[in-house]
């Protein structure tokens, strides 16, 4: 997945913990800009207490490529997905076409991406597509904009955990739609995005109802929710955490451009969800994240989706919490490495075949006089077992080995996973060691000793020789991996 004073108002609190929507006339007062320079640094304004948990963390500014939305390289114009004869994004249901507010939300802020890489009006043209549609097929709550979906939808391809009939609303949606609108009158200057944008905002203020529509909520414990596949009552609904997630980086992008402390109190809110539920509700520790709270549901795809969203969680807060929870998610299923040199050591190695559903088969063993290298074609964690790596080559083509240090390991660095913000591992005094890898393997080891407590800045994580490990980008150990058990991560 890629990536991207004002009236003080009376928050209604509603039985299910929601604040209620503004009037027209408080919307009305806070739709002043505020410079986004002086995000960061506006005084506080006094709100009433939330009816959910609010946490404490910074709202830090961000370059453009540290976007959730930021592509690695410009689209290419020649669209292949499915799309009208507009070029906007659309959703094939049964062999129908349908727009999809997320699908051309998603491809919105992408087009704006490789906009600003390539400097291509074309780009620029077809974003503006994508925004003049989801504006075109707005539902008018009040003053608060919500974007349908005119199709029913299934949850987990079941109906019976629950049923999102046509029109149904989603805070994933509200919340990338507010995102583009907001970098549309970023990059246009045009201030229709400024009211698009605004009354999109209104929609999470909404309160939940059997009749109208919403997409926030808070649960038993207190935790704002911007739920993606809102049910009522709002029990029933999903928590599903890319969605929230999604929802979240919109706020940001508000709170951004306008400064709106309501805004921010409720991007605090969610960020705080995010905080208590990834341990709790989200994360199978040695296995797959599930997608949503409700349901479980594993999900690979979504595990690495989430990793990316608590990386870019953790560069606009700049709280080690949400890295912490990313490498804890990435330790616990990293995502499979496609291929790659394994060192087995010598002595008696051992391999196994292993089903669909990872239960293992009679290992083939074999004595090994010396080392020996071969190519394996995928690492990656078993259910119930640990890191293994699929041979390529050789006596044990097509088995499994286990991840084990010293004895069967990678050449190169595995499953990395590089911080956007880069982090500290204080060591403390003493002898460390690390290794600089070169580009054919581990090459050189490196050792210091330390006359007092040393900050080290790091901008990845990943294994070397079957071992959790840093990659150090200062001091005498600049460029070399070290023991994450070597010091404290923050």
């Amino acid at each position: 997945m890629r990536r991207h004073g004002l009236a003080a108002v009376v928050l209604a609190v509603v039985a299910a913990l929601v604040v209620a929507a503004p009037s027209a006339a408080s919307a009305s007062a806070s739709a002043a800009p505020v410079a986004a320079a002086g995000v960061t640094g506006i005084a506080p304004v006094a709100l009433p207490a939330p009816a959910y948990l609010v946490g404490n963390y910074l709202l830090r500014p961000t370059d453009p490529d540290q976007s959730i939305y930021a592509v690695s390289g410009p689209l290419p114009l020649d669209d292949a997905g499915p799309h009208d004869a507009t070029g906007v994004r659309m959703f094939v249901v049964n062999g129908v076409l349908h727009d999809h507010p997320v699908a051309q939300a998603q491809y919105g802020l992408w087009l704006l991406d490789s906009y600003r890489i390539t400097g291509d009006p074309a780009y620029l043209d077809r974003a503006v597509a994508q925004a003049q549609r989801i504006i075109s097929k707005r539902v008018a709550s009040g003053p608060a904009w919500f974007f349908p979906y005119d199709f029913d939808f299934a949850l987990h391809q079941d109906a019976t955990k629950g049923l999102e009939r046509a029109p149904w609303f989603s805070a994933m949606a509200q919340g990338q739609a507010l995102s583009l609108f907001v970098r549309l009158l970023q990059v246009t200057g045009d201030p229709s995005y400024r009211a698009a944008a605004d009354a999109t905002f209104l929609s999470f203020l909404a309160s939940p109802s059997a009749t109208r529509p919403w997409v926030a909520h808070v649960d038993p414990a207190r935790n704002l929710w911007l739920e993606e596949f809102p049910q009522f009552p709002t029990s029933a609904s999903d928590f599903t955490l890319n969605g929230h997630l999604f929802a979240t980086f919109g706020l940001y992008d508000y709170v951004v451009l306008t400064g709106d402390p309501r805004a921010r109190q409720l991007w605090n809110g969610a960020v705080h969800t995010v905080s208590v539920v990834v341990p709790a509700g989200i994360r199978n520790p040695g296995w797959i994240s599930n997608y949503c709270v409700a349901h479980g549901h594993p999900s690979a795809r979504y595990h690495a989706v989430h990793i990316e969203q608590l990386l870019r969680l953790h560069v606009i807060t700049g709280s080690p919490v949400f890295a912490n929870l990313a490498d804890a998610l990435s330790d616990d299923y990293p995502t499979p490495e496609q291929g790659g040199t394994l060192v087995l050591s010598k002595g008696l190695r051992s391999a196994y075949a292993f089903t669909a559903r990872g239960v293992i088969g009679a290992p083939v063993t074999r004595l090994l006089t010396t080392s020996l290298q071969v190519r394996f074609d995928r690492r990656q964690r078993m259910p119930g077992r640990g890191i293994y790596y699929r041979i390529a080559t050789g006596t044990f083509a097509g088995r499994w080995v286990a991840e084990h240090p010293q004895v069967a390991v990678a050449r190169k660095p595995v499953g990395v996973e590089h911080y956007l913000l880069t982090r500290r591992l204080i060591v403390p005094k003493g002898r460390v060691a690390g290794l600089v890898v070169g580009d054919s393997g581990w090459s050189t080891v490196v050792r210091a000793t330390l006359p007092r407590a040393t900050h080290y800045v790091v901008d990845a994580r990943g294994w070397v020789r079957g071992v959790a490990s840093v990659h150090v980008t200062s001091g005498t150990l600049a460029g070399a991996w070290i023991p994450v058990s070597a010091g404290i991560l923050r």
